[in-house]
């Protein structure tokens, strides 16, 4: 059965980066969901973030050329492309005008949900903003955004729901899957179930 995922910057970061406190979550959860074998979408903002981060990757290495340092940076930076490349690209634009004005409506009622006091915080209204439009336009029953972000977005989430069924006037079936408490509550399962 085909699962369908929005993913969050810090979700495929976390997967990516050996050294990143999510990883072993992330990997967990990827192994369990393969890409090639579920839907997995996300939004230009993570497209940014994660070229934005590639970018300080590329910086540090250049700084320890001829090291292992080096090696593991340029790394990680092929595991984002790579990433990248396999997951399907969410374009609200494509999806009709309406769509885009539900879009940026819903940016403005998020912003006072989750707040946008940093250029992080804005792009994690528009990411959230895309997913419940995708979760709208796939016309499936369970939807997911998969996050790393439990201050921001999970905390928040039934305000997040309440909000945007007002903005937008429907009902959508998007549920938040905070990573590392999956993965947590699945290898307890597995050892104690």
């Amino acid at each position: 059965m085909v699962c369908y995922f929005f993913c969050d910057t810090g979700v495929i970061r976390g997967y990516c980066d050996p050294k990143d406190e999510h990883h072993e979550s992330c990997t967990y959860f990827f192994g369990k969901y393969p890409i090639n074998l579920n839907n997995y979408n996300i939004a230009e903002p993570v497209i940014d973030e994660l070229n934005y981060y590639k970018s300080k990757l590329s910086k540090k290495a250049h700084e320890v050329i001829g090291t292992a340092e080096y090696t593991y940076y340029r790394f990680v930076e092929n595991q984002i492309d790579l990433y990248i490349r396999q997951i399907d690209k969410f374009d609200c634009n494509h999806h009709g005008t309406d769509r885009v004005d539900e879009l940026n409506l819903l940016i403005n009622d998020l912003d006072t949900v989750i707040g946008s006091f940093t250029r992080s915080l804005e792009n994690d209204i528009e990411i959230v903003a895309n997913s419940i439009i995708w979760s709208c336009v796939t016309g499936e029953n369970e939807n997911h955004l998969l996050t790393v972000d439990f201050r921001n977005l999970i905390k928040n989430y039934a305000d997040i729901k309440q909000t945007a069924e007002y903005c937008l006037q429907e009902d959508f079936k998007l549920l938040m899957l905070y990573i590392p408490e999956y993965c947590e509550y699945r290898c307890f399962l597995k050892e104690f179930g």
